[in-house]
């Protein structure tokens, strides 16, 4: 019995065969031979030829208000069909369906991005590696920190929301000739990795070829208002949202004949929004602070009635004991309602919105 799983397996093992490396080699040069890299790989060159591109996100690593840049780590995949770069997988014992050829060896788009924090680098260099399929499909992939600028505005702080883009394009070809498209509905977290500050909270749908990521994320902060200094929250929830879209452009803003279809990555980052919670007991804390400086003024008229006093001292004491004075005090602790929403009525002053031209009015009670 035992001889005969052997004769068996020894069949199987026979029928199996695998290319060699003098196939593969072979391949490579009947790939190769009299290819010319500088023609764009489509039979009717009037036609553009399609570029599809993939992003996969990793992480939201860094956005400096400081510096105006975002940095994004993810793989940018391109995918492309050369018509040239096609075989019979049955002339190379059948299973030699796919091979890797660098850039340097084959045609790829220039691809830079539009936009970078530094200088401008192509995304595909002449040493990346890129997978051939039989069928003259074209896939290169290529994981990098994608570093942009970014001008922070700060005119709605704390609750401004940030936009941020990636703008790819491909560099000397006109727009007739190539076609950049999202390879996908949504974008790919086949890598993404939970960040110890950043959490995914979703990827909603947008609208066709635009798609969203939100990120949230807790830290201390303390909110200085114009003309009013507060502790108005003890945590912040930053929200980032990134957006994916297709858009055209034109480099220059010469004809967009001349100039290719960029793809856009836009990223919308940062609403801060001030906790209801945190609000609530700053409210608590106003209240207790005008408690004691009410029990302060208090403790002046007595001490001013007791003992006697400088001219001087007089007249600080009937600044501090004045009905006006003792009115407007009584007005902002009766209006410390608690019940009502953060940053409604009075509490808007301590969410740092506060207007110069709209102050509380006292005139009344003088």
């Amino acid at each position: 019995m035992r001889t005969v799983y052997l004769v068996l397996a020894f069949c199987l093992l026979q029928g199996v065969e695998g290319y060699s490396l003098h196939q593969e080699t072979q391949l490579h040069a009947n790939l190769t031979t009299k290819y010319d890299r500088k023609i764009r790989p489509y039979q009717n060159q009037t036609e553009p030829i399609q570029i599809s591109m993939d992003f996969y996100m990793e992480k939201l690593k860094e956005f400096s208000e400081q510096e105006n840049k975002i940095s994004v780590v993810g793989s940018l995949s391109i995918e492309w069909k050369d018509f040239r770069l096609t075989w019979d997988p049955t002339d190379y014992d059948g299973d030699l369906n796919q091979t890797s050829l660098f850039v340097s060896d084959i045609w790829a788009p220039n691809l830079f991005l539009l936009n970078p924090y530094e200088k401008q680098t192509p995304i595909l260099s002449d040493g990346t590696a890129c997978t051939i399929q039989s069928n003259g499909y074209v896939t290169c992939l290529l994981a990098d920190n994608f570093e942009t600028t970014c001008s922070a505005d700060i005119s709605n702080y704390p609750f401004d929301t940030q936009i941020c883009t990636l703008k790819f394009y491909v560099q000397g070809s006109f727009a007739s000739n190539t076609l950049l498209q999202n390879a996908s509905s949504t974008i790919r977290l086949d890598l993404y990795e939970i960040h110890g500050l950043w959490y995914l909270t979703g990827t909603p749908l947008r609208g066709e070829r635009s798609f969203k990521l939100i990120f949230s994320k807790v830290a201390s902060s303390v909110v200085i208002a114009s003309g009013v200094s507060s502790a108005a929250a003890n945590s912040t929830e930053e929200n980032i949202y990134v957006d994916i879209m297709t858009e055209n452009y034109a480099e220059f803003g010469k004809s967009t004949e001349r100039f290719p279809i960029v793809p856009e990555i836009s990223i919308r980052s940062f609403t801060f929004r001030v906790t209801e919670i945190a609000l609530g007991l700053v409210a608590f804390l106003a209240v207790i602070v005008c408690i004691i400086l009410g029990s302060m003024v208090s403790s002046g008229v007595d001490n001013g009635s007791n003992s006697p006093s400088t001219s001087a001292q007089v007249g600080q004491n009937q600044l501090c004991v004045s009905p006006p004075c003792l009115k407007s005090a009584s007005y902002v602790v009766s209006n410390l309602n608690t019940s009502v929403k953060p940053c409604d009525n009075f509490y808007k002053y301590a969410c740092g919105r506060f207007k110069i031209e709209n102050p509380l009015d006292f005139g009344f009670l003088i």
